[in-house]
């Protein structure tokens, strides 16, 4: 039988449970990276209101689809918002 040095079990397992933490390191990394990008771009003049504007038309374009949507989508929206708001209310 061949046997396996407990060198080799431990360099494996510390090998497996590193995976994990260099996952976790890697996304606060990018989220890291993100954050910084997105504070810089912020900054700038204007960059603030053209993100309020976009947020604005997308709210009234879906506005508009509710407002002409048929009674049977109009409730299927109402009930795609109500559960939204209720997920992120948990």
């Amino acid at each position: 039988m061949n046997e396996v040095s407990p060198g080799a079990i431990r360099k494996s397992l510390r090998a497996y449970y590193a995976i994990p933490f260099k996952v976790l390191s890697v996304f606060v990394r990018i989220y890291m990276v993100n954050q910084a990008w997105l504070a810089a771009l912020l900054a700038r003049r204007g960059a603030a209101y053209s993100f309020k504007g976009i947020i604005v038309i997308t709210v009234l374009v879906w506005f508009g689809i509710w407002l002409f949507a048929n009674e049977e989508h109009r409730n299927s929206l109402n009930q795609a918002l109500g559960s939204f708001w209720a997920d992120i209310g948990k």
